[in-house]
């Protein structure tokens, strides 16, 4: 399959600074820091970590709505380089967003037919094509044609997001960035919403940069998940292969913090608890971001940054300790037992 999207070595720092008639910069909020992965055509990459680790301002940057610091992103075999503003807008509607807020991202002054119509402004449709293509889309995403003029504060939140849906597609993007899109929903919705992805993917070919901190999720919905913590990727591998055989020693973690909904395996199963606190991304520890936390961390993981290695095929991992059980036999606690066997 061909390759739509890769990321090299993306960065995205932010100045901190104090004073206010004086302005001086005091130091640099690492929110991306070095992160690479491909997406290829009709593929889904889940982008996983706990809030404040800069899986929304990767999406950013892809999107163009952050100028990165520096790397590559190279869209569609096009280098976006360092005018990156001026390439993005030669492919606008290649690349469309969904955000998180379904109530805070649609305009309360349009109608649905507006919101959903609104891509096309740049194009020179008449009225009743725009119309068309709209209750094309709206038809594909679930939504009944005479809610056409209602206004955005007259819909349910999963009715919104479907309109936000709507509008991404309506010009049948290449990748759509999905920033957590359905955490501000209720279960029985999200499932509806996830299917509802699934679905337009099977149909009109489109990939997604799916972002989201809820392992369930992406679990159903992605081919590859990439595993963030701290503005790095420590693990990326295949969703299946995720929960059967987790590597990095957080992803374990996140994995752990999976509830099962069996009360029996629940109360057998043990937890990883982390200990301390995130560290801050204005200084970031030495050597392995996540060794502070980390219950097997050595010597080394404090003076040596890991990098991504294929420690497995298809099976990348950023850890020093993993390298080193891999070359021995690899045991799993009765917690990852359990957890692999109802997971998988």
């Amino acid at each position: 399959m061909d390759i739509l999207l890769e990321v090299k070595d993306l960065k995205k720092y932010f100045p901190l600074t104090k004073g206010i008639l004086r302005e001086r910069q005091i130091g640099l909020i690492k929110a991306v820091d070095g992160v690479s992965f491909t997406i290829k055509k009709g593929e889904t990459l889940g982008l996983v970590g706990e809030s404040g680790c800069g899986k929304t301002t990767t999406g950013r940057c892809i999107m163009g709505l952050e100028e990165p610091t520096s790397g590559k992103i190279i869209f569609e075999d096009k280098d976006l380089g360092s005018s990156y503003g001026l390439e993005f807008k030669k492919l606008q509607g290649r690349v469309q967003i969904i955000f998180q807020d379904p109530y805070g991202s649609l305009d309360p002054r349009l109608t649905a037919e507006q919101i959903i119509a609104e891509p096309l402004m740049v194009e020179k449709f008449n009225h009743s094509e725009t119309r068309e293509k709209v209750k094309e889309v709206m038809g594909l995403v679930g939504l009944d044609l005479e809610m056409i003029n209602r206004y955005a504060h007259m819909f349910s939140g999963g009715q919104r997001q479907r309109i936000s849906i709507a509008r991404a597609i309506i010009r049948r993007p290449s990748l759509i960035v999905c920033d957590e899109p359905v955490s501000a929903l209720d279960v029985s919705i999200q499932a509806q919403i996830i299917n509802l992805f699934m679905e337009l993917q099977e149909k009109l070919g489109h990939s997604y940069l799916f972002i989201a901190h809820d392992l369930s999720v992406v679990r159903n919905i992605s081919d590859w998940v990439a595993v963030m913590y701290l503005g790095k990727i420590v693990e990326i591998v295949r969703a299946m292969e995720l929960f059967r055989k987790p590597l990095h020693f957080y992803t374990r973690a996140l994995i752990s913090a999976v509830p099962i909904p069996d009360p029996s395996v629940e109360k057998e199963r043990q937890r990883i608890l982390l200990k301390g606190e995130v560290p801050s991304p204005l200084n970031p520890p030495s050597g392995c971001h996540f060794h502070p936390r980390c219950w097997e961390a050595k010597k080394i993981c404090a003076e040596e940054e890991p990098r991504m290695k294929e420690v497995e095929p298809e099976h990348w991992a950023a850890c020093w300790v993993v390298e080193k059980q891999l070359g021995s036999r690899r045991l799993k606690t009765e917690g990852e037992r359990i957890l692999c066997k109802i997971l998988s």
